[in-house]
């Protein structure tokens, strides 16, 4: 049957022939499966031994990796983009900056010109006697400026421009101006207090602006004269992470390998405790 072998040897002495048969079945029954077995030690023997040399390249190749980082910090992006990607944004956020610190500035000087008298104060009646409303001149101001910002950009049929105009229309019908002679000493007192703190809190916003501006100009500006060296750079780096790529790839693939042979080898030894019989021994001198 399957898992049933028969020797013969044929000979002119027969106990030479005998003898020959019975050794061979004794190799068989002690060395057969133990060859397999060395095999796949040695297998496992190389395979450690290329994971320690993959490991000991990739730790290399780590090193050289974060000492490139480190030697050209601020020079390397770290949000997926690449020189011109960065360059471009550096650019669009120095624009924004800069829009948003015309417009602070144009608000801020709105508050000098009430808070000197060069420029009368928006008043509006509340509950039935008349008072100030610094919070909806502010936001007017604030719309009128923004919208000159923007018919810079766009005509006066973007949308953008046509709604800032509908907005600042409502604001103004909403509460109708009334004669400065309404305003009464206590109002005018309040009203001069919240355009004080109002105009502080413009100062420091078109401060604060203008610290960002000049950060944004001075990384434009190095970026600008780096033209040439940061795409060096980062290919450079391109070619340590390729690299490092690959040897983490090889490595990855020896560890699978190595639990394979493991699996093979625990499947091996399991075998070798199967116990051969002889079923009809040698007869013969």
């Amino acid at each position: 049957t399957e898992n049933l072998y028969q020797l013969s040897y044929s000979a002119t002495e027969p106990k030479i022939a005998a003898r020959i048969v019975r050794e061979t079945v004794n190799l068989f029954m002690e060395r057969g499966l133990g060859d397999t077995s060395r095999d796949l030690r040695k297998s496992q023997d190389f395979i450690e031994a290329q994971l320690r040399s993959y490991q000991a390249r990739l730790v290399e190749a780590e090193q050289r990796i974060e000492k490139f980082k480190r030697e050209h910090a601020g020079m390397m992006g770290n949000d997926g983009k690449d020189y011109y990607g960065r360059r471009e944004a550096t650019r669009v956020a120095l624009e924004q900056a800069q829009l948003q610190l015309q417009e602070a500035k144009g608000q801020r000087d709105a508050y000098r010109r009430q808070a000197d008298g060069s420029e009368p104060l928006l008043l509006f009646p509340q509950g039935g006697s008349a008072a100030s409303d610094p919070e909806l001149a502010q936001r007017i101001l604030s719309l009128e400026k923004n919208l000159d910002a923007l018919r810079l950009r766009y005509t006066d049929e973007h949308p953008d421009v046509t709604g800032t105009q509908r907005l600042i229309t409502e604001l103004k019908s909403r509460k109708p101006a009334v004669p400065d002679a309404a305003l009464g000493a206590q109002g005018a007192g309040a009203f001069a207090e919240q355009m004080s703190i109002a105009l502080a809190e413009s100062e420091a916003k078109v401060a604060a602006l203008e610290t960002r501006v000049a950060a944004y100009v001075a990384r434009y500006k190095a970026m600008a004269e780096a033209v040439d060296r940061i795409p060096a750079i980062e290919r450079e780096y391109s070619a340590l992470a390729r690299d490092h790529g690959v040897l983490k790839s090889n490595y990855d693939e020896l560890v699978a390998t190595r639990e394979k042979a493991a699996i093979s080898q625990d499947i091996e030894n399991k075998a070798t405790h199967v116990e051969f019989t002889v079923i009809d021994p040698l007869t013969g001198p």
